[in-house]
């Protein structure tokens, strides 16, 4: 039995409240959008990540990869996320959208049936990659990531990325391709890495959470209008890996976690494909008054995307047992 790695289990819990959480705030662009989910959006960006930074983790390895290990890979990952999208351009088409055979074929092959589901497109590419990255040294891995850090620190400050509409800006590798590497290269060291964790666990838990204080603070001043956008987003951006790393640094080479987190962990897949269908007719349901915070308004669809999918995975894991991981994803 593979080995179970508690900050793994933790990463992918933390990452799925995260995003979750993103999907029942009302979008950036809405009139009726407040500073404050502006400030709670940002400072919830780390669930993509987190779910990059394990999928290199559990991929990583230096022996060569073959088509058989890669064809299944991306079928754990393409057969749930196509019964998501097919389910998503029906209820479109219920709700009076009109499809055609070449939008719908496009929308499922740039993962686009719904927005969120711009990661299954990102970790698609990664994935399709992993052979190379599995005969690179580990010198040309680290390098690599220095320059995927590089391009991920321009894009994030608005220093470049500007030329990509939304679509292709968050599909974009220089977004994403850092976490992937990180994780990979961690696995591959895993064993220093957490021995150097034990002896610095207090001093890597003050740092990200200064960091990540210090973010917080200046997420609300640009709210007032007083902190540089391009100053913000970039520690923004640091917040995102100061959040990772508070959570790593806090549960690495813990003992296994308790039942439910890691079936919580294990549904994490398939919560990010289909909490959609039960969060958004709830927002619709219980809307918050344009330009207020509302508490019911934030939570019902958070609460209701959270145990709505994960129902649909107990009640399909209790029907269709092991078909359901292939079709579901869990």
């Amino acid at each position: 039995m593979a080995r179970r790695y508690l900050e793994v289990d933790v990463l992918k819990v933390a990452g799925i409240l995260a995003v979750v959480l993103i999907h029942s705030l009302r979008d950036f662009w809405d009139s009726g959008h407040t500073s404050f989910e502006g400030w709670l959006g940002q400072m919830t960006r780390s669930g993509v990540p987190a779910f990059l930074a394990v999928s290199g983790f559990l991929y990583a390895t230096e022996a060569p990869v073959g088509w058989a290990t890669i064809r299944g890979r991306l079928r754990r990952i393409a057969i749930p996320y196509l019964v998501a999208s097919l389910a998503a351009q029906l209820l479109r088409y219920a709700q009076g959208a009109e499809l055609s055979v070449s939008g719908v074929l496009l929308d499922l092959l740039l993962c686009d049936s719904f927005g969120p589901y711009y990661y299954v497109f990102v970790i698609l590419v990664l994935v399709a990659f992993t052979p190379l990255f599995a005969r690179l040294p580990r010198a040309v891995m680290a390098a690599l990531l220095v320059v995927m850090l590089a391009a991920q620190a321009l894009v994030e400050s608005g220093v470049m990325g500007w030329w990509l509409d939304l679509f292709w800006y968050i599909r974009n590798p220089m977004m994403w391709w850092a976490y992937f590497l990180t994780g990979w290269l961690l696995r591959l060291h895993y064993g220093a890495v957490t021995r150097w964790v034990r002896a610095q666990r207090r001093l890597l838990a003050l740092a990200s959470g200064a960091l990540l204080l210090s973010c917080a603070v200046l997420l609300a001043l640009e709210a007032r209008g007083v902190a540089p956008h391009e100053v913000v987003q970039l520690t923004a951006w640091v917040g995102v890996w100061a959040i990772l790393t508070l959570l790593f640094a806090a549960t690495c080479d813990g003992a296994p976690g308790a039942p439910w987190l890691r079936w919580v962990s294990d549904s994490t897949y398939s919560i990010y494909l289909f909490h959609l269908f039960f969060l958004a007719p709830t927002r619709k349901l219980v809307p918050a008054a344009p330009g207020e915070v509302d508490a019911l308004a934030l939570l019902a669809p958070f609460a209701a995307g959270l145990a709505g999918s994960l129902l649909l995975v107990a009640v399909g894991q209790r029907l269709l047992g092991e078909r359901s991981r292939t079709l579901l994803g869990a």
